[in-house]
């Protein structure tokens, strides 16, 4: 891993598309382990994210850590101080988006979903279907938690899966206080010079 600014310029605000680069391989490397496409557990990165909670805490832990090496180190903190779904809402402040905006999520974005509560990452959003990373899924056949991307049907208003939409972070709106820390294949491009 290492550490990259992702801002435009000093004292700016971040650079939007670089964010939302740097979160889609934060979340592509969380999931993409020696099992093609899951990490589970006993896997390093999995146990890193998770810090060998159970599963039930899996997802607020992933989005912790992407909050974490996003650089927004106080809201991951936040996340962790107040152990309940709901508290994403409270925590994200004007970074968060409910259903029924003109918005739509974005890839990094921060969601949540209810019955069950989940926590996920977007990947992509196409109208009627939605790819996402997820922390708290189980490996049937290794028969162990797990990290993976997903992909669910959305349907109106704002299903997805068997899940209703509550909301989610929109991650461009979150306060950055620190350097973002992606893996190393991370490539910046043209746009952090």
């Amino acid at each position: 891993m290492k550490q990259v600014h992702l801002w435009e310029a000093p004292f700016s605000g971040v650079d939007r598309v670089l964010l939302r680069k740097a979160a889609g391989a934060l979340a592509k490397y969380a999931c993409d382990g020696p099992i093609v496409g899951q990490r589970v557990a006993g896997d390093p990165v999995y146990d890193e994210i998770t810090c060998s909670h159970p599963l039930s805490k899996a997802a607020v832990r992933f989005l912790s850590w992407m909050a974490s090496h996003l650089g927004a180190q106080e809201f991951s903190n936040e996340l962790l101080i107040h152990d309940d779904p709901l508290s994403i809402v409270y925590q994200a402040g004007p970074a968060w988006c409910s259903v029924g905006t003109l918005e739509v999520p974005r890839m990094g974005d921060f969601l949540l979903l209810d019955v069950p509560f989940h926590h996920c990452i977007v990947s992509s959003y196409e109208g009627t279907k939605m790819n996402s990373w997820d922390y708290g899924q189980y490996h049937d056949a290794k028969q162990l938690p797990c990290g993976r991307p997903m992909e669910r049907a959305v349907t109106r208003p704002f299903t997805l899966g068997d899940s209703k939409i509550v909301g989610w972070v929109n991650i461009e709106r979150l306060h950055f206080d620190t350097c973002a820390t992606v893996p190393d294949s991370f490539v910046l491009g043209t746009q952090a010079q």
